[in-house]
C-alpha cells in the first residue's frame, strides 16, 4: 500500500482559513483567498452563489478532505479548465441544522504572490478547436485511387487463402448526363 506525503503547511493552512470564513459567513474574506486574476464579476457563467447560497441556509463544513488533485472525469472539462492548474482538491460535506449533507470542493494552486500559500482555481473557456475542411473526395480523387491501387497490388502479393472480394455499395448507382 503506498501512501501520498502529506499535503504542504500552506494548502492545510488555506482550507482551515476557508472553513472559518464559510462558517462565518464571510463572504469578501472568501473572495480573497481566490487568485488575484479571478474575475471581479466571477468567470463567465459562473459565480460564488451556490456557496453563498450553502452558508445563507445554514450549511457549515463537516468535514474537509485534502489530496492530490487528479482531474475528475466531468463533462464541464470538455469546454473548461481550472485556473491556475490545481495541485490540490479539497473535498467538502456540508451539513445544515436539520442534518442534511450536501458535497462541494475546492480546487487550489500554488499562489506565486507568496511562497508555500495556496488560493482557489477557477473555471475558464477552452479555446475553441481548429475547424477540419471536410474531406473532398472529388479533389483526392487521384490520390485515392492510387492508394486503392497500391493497397489491391500489395494484398495480391500475399500468398493468403482467402479469395478477394468486391465492396458493395449499399446506395444505388447513379446515372450521369
Amino acid at each position: 500500500m503506498t501512501t501520498s506525503p502529506p499535503p504542504p503547511p500552506g494548502a492545510v493552512a488555506f482550507v482551515d482559513r476557508w472553513r472559518e470564513l464559510f462558517d462565518a459567513c464571510d463572504w469578501s474574506g472568501l473572495r480573497a483567498h481566490e487568485h488575484p486574476d479571478f474575475p471581479e464579476a466571477g468567470p463567465p457563467r459562473q459565480n460564488d452563489s451556490f456557496i453563498c447560497g450553502l452558508g445563507k441556509n445554514g450549511y457549515r463544513v463537516k468535514s474537509a478532505t485534502l489530496k492530490p488533485f487528479v482531474q475528475p472525469r466531468w463533462s464541464i472539462f470538455r469546454t473548461q479548465r481550472l485556473h491556475p492548474q490545481p495541485t490540490y482538491w479539497c473535498d467538502l460535506v456540508l451539513k445544515d441544522t436539520r442534518g442534511h449533507e450536501t458535497e462541494a470542493f475546492i480546487a487550489l494552486a500554488p499562489w506565486e504572490g507568496t511562497e508555500g500559500a495556496f488560493r482557489a482555481s477557477y473555471y475558464v473557456q477552452l479555446p475553441p478547436k481548429k475547424k477540419v475542411a471536410p474531406l473532398d473526395l472529388g479533389k483526392e480523387r487521384q490520390r485515392v485511387a492510387k492508394f486503392i491501387a497500391k493497397a489491391v497490388k500489395d494484398f495480391a502479393r500475399v500468398q493468403d487463402a482467402r479469395p478477394l472480394q468486391r465492396l458493395r455499395s449499399t446506395t444505388p448507382p447513379t446515372t450521369g448526363p
